[in-house]
């Protein structure tokens, strides 16, 4: 999955999990 791609970037380097979680939904209604 792309999320997995984005973790091996360490996203969590920018993002706290809460934060990257909202990053996601907002990602996903963008595509829909």
């Amino acid at each position: 999955p792309v999320f997995d791609e984005l973790n091996d970037i360490r996203i969590d380097d920018y993002f706290t999990d809460e934060e990257f979680a909202g990053f996601c939904r907002v990602l996903a209604s963008t595509l829909e």
